[in-house]
């Protein structure tokens, strides 16, 4: 059953968007799946390179600032990135699950005070889900990735605070976020189907919504009972909701990977340039995507087999110390 329990209630890219420069094409896609973070730490000889410095995002909806960080079509608003002065500002971001900016350099740089606001409106072609992965001189900026959702009218968004970048999706345990954008003072129903079942209704969640059509944030916990593919239909009062249906997955466990020094192996994730290497993922869905960034860059690096195993060998080249996020899809 739905992880909320009542119990739990008391450019045609982003740039043009932001009305900036040097857009680029999308770069990918994200299937509808779990979309598991992996970290696998590479060390090669030489120095290595500590941040000290921070990194924040804040977005504000002029329009209407009750559903910030949220947008209607053609609200305006302002999203000021906040970091060491001069510092560069990029850019990674996906638009429901597509790649519609990868690591872009927005060819602006935060002021002497700090701060740089970016005003934007959202027109039709940015409808839908946003997780925007914002950096400044390499330094990921707060919340890492910033989500929200444009509508072109009464929405649900549903999020993971708990891993962020597996959004819509679950793993286990993780915490569910669901804030709604509806018809005020409505009463908020809900249908869903798990594993493709039968659906489920659920009618009369409390509280209504309030005199803005608001209603939420409301928590709740994805414990193991509830591991499955989901789709979701919310409504307040008469008015279906969008998007319509939210799919989704609660997973047993996120993938892992492991790094083998094939040159050196007694020196582990240690190499030394000139070192072979091969990145291995045992437990992936088969012939799923495998991305990997590494400094705010994403990147495809093929699909796992047949059987649900990806790997990848390479050459160490260049000295430094290499911090990488490898992501794919597991149940």
């Amino acid at each position: 059953m739905f992880p909320l329990q009542k119990a739990d209630l008391c450019l045609l890219s982003l740039l043009r968007r932001l009305h900036l420069r040097n857009c680029c094409s999308p770069s990918g896609r994200l299937r509808v799946a779990v979309w598991a973070s992996l970290a696998s730490t590479l060390l090669l000889a030489g120095a290595g390179v500590a941040f000290s410095q921070t990194c924040s995002v804040q977005v504000t909806n002029t329009t209407h600032p009750t559903i910030a960080p949220s947008f209607y079509v053609n609200d305006s608003g302002t999203f000021t990135i906040t970091g060491p002065a001069n510092g560069q500002i990029y850019v990674t971001a996906l638009q429901n699950g597509v790649v519609a900016d990868s690591n872009v350099n927005t060819g602006l740089t935060i002021g002497a005070g700090g701060s740089l606001p970016i005003q934007a409106t959202e027109t039709s072609p940015y409808l839908g889900a946003w997780a925007e992965y914002w950096s400044v001189n390499g330094v990921p900026c707060s919340p890492f990735p910033l989500q929200f959702i444009v509508a072109s009218g009464p929405f649900v968004f549903q999020y993971n605070p708990t891993h962020p970048n597996l959004s819509p999706n679950f793993l286990v345990n993780d915490a569910v976020m669901v804030k709604i954008s509806g018809t005020p003072n409505s009463t908020v129903a809900s249908s869903e189907t798990v594993d493709g079942g039968s659906p489920i209704y659920y009618n009369g969640w409390t509280p209504q919504t309030d005199s803005n059509g608001n209603w939420g944030p409301i928590s709740g916990t994805e414990t193991a009972a509830y591991v499955g593919w989901y789709t979701e239909v919310w409504s307040t009062g008469s008015t279906q909701l969008s998007p319509a249906p939210i799919s989704f997955v609660v997973a047993n466990q996120q993938p892992t990977a492991t790094l083998q020094n094939l040159t050196h192996p007694s020196n582990g994730n240690a190499l030394m340039v000139g070192d072979q290497y091969t990145i291995t993922i045992p437990n992936a869905i088969p012939n799923i995507p495998v991305n990997m960034t590494l400094n705010g860059t994403n990147a495809n690096y093929g699909n796992a087999n047949s059987s649900g195993v990806f790997t990848y060998t390479n050459t160490a080249t260049t000295t430094g110390y290499y911090s990488e996020q490898w992501y794919t899809f597991s149940m």
